[in-house]
């Protein structure tokens, strides 16, 4: 007796079950293979054999080639390939981790480096998760591999980037310490009129009395500047709004009431449109400064009110007086250094080419001594003035003078001599008279 009707079916209902079931886990296995194949890494599978050793089952995703450039045939052929391609350096912490993962069942190794085929290495992040077998032992590996090589040197770079922006603050926080001066910056709040300080140096303390705080109010700059230079200091800044940059002077009151002069050296800020935001600058105390070239000013004036002076003093020392129209007289005070010897002989040449005098009374009786110099002066001048068509008549001559004359070897030549100077004017006169109807003297 064969099996009832009702058992046939039950059969055919359980093969039918068991066909769709068979066909629902291809598909989901399909739709598992098109899931693994997108994913942006390595997936593996790995089985453990008797030797205790983990031998890849499966190798999927579309990392294994773009990103250790192996084939899954390479990866296939040893069991442990995946193993020897970490990065010696990394190799021992790896190991480590791994023995861990054993023991917790679900972890991963932290960013390692893989060796690629091509040369160089590859920072992955390696997850897995094991299926226990027998004691609890893991009779599966699941692993997935994925490239943070991107990522690592995102963070490297992030670092270093972090690490030159503290050397470059170092640098410039060293710099700024080191400015004789105030650095700042100020930004427009609403437009150039209305400035306020982003950034000021802590020499501003020092220099004004005013702490940083204190500067950020807008426009505190100006609220410093002396009155009589405030109107300046505002068309000024205009000035360097249109020029892009400049250097200008005033006078800042201080705190603690001083008035002191300051330079700023300042350049416009510009977003990345090119448009003017702020201003950035340098500002300096220069009152000692002003104060050396208000002394170098006055030492200069002194020194021009001095010679001046003494030149008016060398012109009234050489006076030069017309007795008539062509007879002029010059009597000398004092001694005669180099300066006022020159003068001498300068003055007399003058007075015989403007007045177009015959004749010139040189009057010696002030000069207290007559040394070479003297003398030389004397011979000097009858040279000149007899060139001009002119002759000189010495008057003042005291015993002493001619003896000291005679002792110095003078050659007087044709040069005429009296006692005094009445004496050499009663001179000129008679040759004068004498000349009656000639021209000139004699």
């Amino acid at each position: 007796m064969g099996p009832s009707n009702d058992t046939i079916e039950s059969l055919r209902a359980e093969l039918a079950a068991a066909e769709e079931r068979a066909r629902l886990a291809e598909e989901r296995a399909a739709v598992l293979e098109d899931l693994i194949a997108l994913v942006p890494g390595v997936v593996l599978e790995f089985e453990q054999q008797p030797s205790g050793v983990f031998r890849p089952t499966f190798i999927g995703g579309i990392g294994l080639q773009t990103m250790l450039g192996y084939s899954v045939e390479e990866c296939m052929s040893s069991p442990d390939f995946f193993t020897s391609i970490i990065h010696p350096d990394d190799r021992a912490r790896a190991d480590a981790e791994a023995m861990q993962f054993l023991k917790d069942g679900e972890s991963h190794l932290s960013p390692h480096r893989m060796l690629h085929k091509g040369g160089g290495h590859t920072w992955v992040d390696t997850h897995f998760l094991y299926e226990p077998g027998e004691e609890g032992r893991p009779a599966k590996l699941h692993s997935v591999v994925f490239d943070v090589n991107r990522r690592t040197h995102a963070e490297q770079n992030a670092q270093e980037a972090l690490l030159k922006e503290r050397a470059l603050r170092q640098r410039l926080d060293g710099f700024v310490a080191n400015v004789p001066g105030i650095v700042w910056e100020s930004y427009f709040a609403e437009d150039p009129t209305r400035q306020r300080v982003g950034y000021v140096s802590d020499a501003i303390q020092e220099v004004s009395g005013y702490t940083p705080q204190e500067w950020k109010q807008p426009n505190f700059w100006l609220t410093l500047i002396h009155p009589e230079d405030r109107a300046r200091a505002e068309r000024e800044g205009v000035q360097v709004m249109e020029d892009g940059g400049g250097s200008y002077s005033y006078r800042w009151l201080t705190k603690d009431g001083r008035t002191i002069w300051v330079s700023s050296r300042m350049t416009v800020i510009r977003d990345e449109s090119g448009a003017k935001i702020g201003l950035r600058g340098v500002t300096m105390d220069i009152t000692e400064l002003k104060r050396a070239e208000a002394e170098r000013a006055d030492a200069a004036l002194r020194e021009r009110v001095i010679a001046s002076q003494e030149e008016s003093l060398l012109a009234l020392s050489t006076p030069l007086v017309p007795i008539d129209d062509e007879l002029l007289a010059m009597t000398l005070v004092g001694g005669l250094d180099e300066r006022r010897a020159d003068r001498v002989l300068e003055t007399l040449l003058d007075g015989v080419t403007r007045t177009g005098a015959r004749a010139v009374i040189l009057d010696v009786t002030g000069v207290p001594d007559v040394e070479a110099q003297t003398a030389d002066l004397i011979v000097k001048a009858a040279k000149a003035v007899s060139l001009l068509g002119a002759e000189v008549v010495l008057t003042g001559i005291r015993p002493d003078v001619a003896k000291t004359l005679v002792d110095l070897g003078a050659e007087l030549g044709s040069i005429v001599t009296k006692a005094t100077l009445k004496a050499g004017i009663a001179h000129a006169m008679r040759s004068r008279k004498g000349a009656s109807g000639r021209t000139g003297f004699r």
